[in-house]
């Protein structure tokens, strides 16, 4: 994803992904009850945080395991992880 002001830069290929509004809200509720809740487990906001760093900030992952104080397969791991647990937690997302 990608701020709304901000345009692609030259020699990446992207795939845009257009949401509503309702939508957008609906996603960072989620995101921010799951950060917040005392059921979630630390390793678990740590790996929800690295998803939303590349994902949200669309920083890469060479980026997210620096700032994380990872490598890159940790950052990479870390990701899938995330977006595997959401995918279980809100049943909203799984493929029908």
């Amino acid at each position: 994803m990608r701020e709304a002001d901000r345009e692609l830069p030259k020699g990446k290929s992207y795939i845009r992904c257009e949401i509503s509004d309702y939508e957008a809200d609906q996603i960072q509720a989620l995101l921010r009850s799951l950060l917040k809740s005392d059921k979630t487990d630390f390793t678990t906001k740590f790996a929800l945080i690295c998803l939303i760093k590349n994902k949200v900030e669309n920083k890469g992952l060479g980026k997210v395991a620096q700032e994380t104080n990872q490598s890159k397969a940790q950052a990479a791991i870390m990701v899938s992880c995330a977006r595997f647990y959401i995918a279980g937690h809100d049943k909203r997302l799984k493929n029908q």
